[in-house]
């Protein structure tokens, strides 16, 4: 009983405690932190050299101006780039296209032939004759040739239907501004001519009268398409242009060289009265005829880059009736690219 029943007979031993191992207590010691070390201050950059001041700009040319009150908004629309022949001379303050006279001088370096060489003019005669057009030599010396079957009746008529619906403005002619001290030349209405005229440009090129007209001056010039600036003319009755040279002052230093050669056609007669070509320092006249063409040379023909003074001429006022007539100029170098570049005048 007393092995089975302790409790109740009394005999119970008092427990022993089992005792547990405690783990080791964790340290409640808050770890100090460990102090970072310094990181090493940044070289600092040296400091750039101080830029030395931009040049000023040099003042503005007071001759650089701009022609039209419009050519600020012109020149904001881009109309510099689509139109640089027309911008570059008519607004060069707003295209900034005052540096004329560098960009748009002679090359002398150039080594490309003269669109008239020295001692050339004989040439034309020859050609004219191997061609078929019929020269009769009104000068020698200087040359003017009359070439009565440059143009044939179809080609004349083509060329004056087509020359009839363009548009005409009144004339003007090439000159110095009033109380200028700008060398500067614009063109401007005068009484030294009463006319109406027209410029050729690109689509005026492309047409086929016009093609027909070209094909035979490159035949008798052998000088290309680039080299010719045409003006188309209307003269009406009492209209008249006074004693000039087609030569441009101080064109010698410029990009497409002075003009060397004229060949002025004719393409209207009936009708007409007056309006002759008069050459008065070699007293000669020349009438105008459907067709005919006259040729001379606006330069010495020993010095081709120099103006030759006895072809001054003028037109003769008409009578009666209507003249139309057409100038090709040729320009020693490529006008075109003149042109295009707003390098004339």
């Amino acid at each position: 009983m007393q092995d089975e029943c302790e409790a109740s007979c009394g005999v119970c031993k008092p427990p022993t405690t089992a005792t547990t191992p405690t783990a080791k207590p964790k340290s409640t010691k808050t770890p100090t932190a460990t102090k970072p070390t310094a990181a090493a201050k940044p070289t600092p950059k040296p400091k750039p050299a101080k830029a030395a001041p931009a040049p000023k700009p040099p003042p503005p040319d007071p001759s650089c101006t701009d022609l039209d009150p419009s050519c600020a908004a012109w020149a904001a629309s881009g109309e510099c780039t689509k139109n640089p022949g027309f911008m570059f001379q008519s607004c060069a303050l707003s295209c900034g296209s005052c540096d004329r006279g560098s960009r748009c001088a002679w090359n002398v370096s150039n080594t490309e032939p003269l669109g008239v060489p020295a001692n050339s003019h004989h040439t034309f005669l020859e050609r004219a004759e191997s061609l078929g057009m019929r020269p009769v030599v009104r000068s020698t010396d200087p040359l003017v040739l009359v070439l009565d079957e440059f143009l044939d009746a179809e080609e004349t008529e083509a060329l004056r239907a087509h020359a009839a619906g363009l548009r005409y403005a009144p004339s003007e002619i090439l000159q110095k501004k009033v109380n200028s001290a700008s060398e500067r030349m614009d063109y401007r209405r005068s009484a030294h001519r009463d006319s109406q005229t027209t410029f050729c440009g690109d689509d005026c090129y492309r047409h086929m009268s016009t093609q027909r007209m070209l094909k035979k001056a490159r035949a008798l010039t052998t000088m290309g398409d680039a080299h010719t600036e045409i003006q188309l003319l209307k003269y009406e009755v009492g209209q008249y242009y006074r004693t000039h040279h087609d030569y441009l002052g101080g064109s010698d230093k410029m990009m497409a060289g002075p003009r060397a050669l004229t060949i002025l056609i004719y393409l209207s007669d009936e009708g007409l009265e007056g309006g002759e070509t008069e050459f008065p320092e070699l007293n000669l006249r020349v009438a105008p005829k459907a067709g005919r063409a006259v040729l001379w040379p606006q330069v010495l023909d020993a010095e081709p880059l120099a103006k030759d003074v006895r072809t001054r001429h003028q037109s003769l006022p008409v009578t009666a009736g209507e003249k139309y007539a057409i100038n090709l100029w040729y320009y020693h170098r490529s006008f075109y690219e003149a042109r295009v570049k707003g390098c004339l005048g």
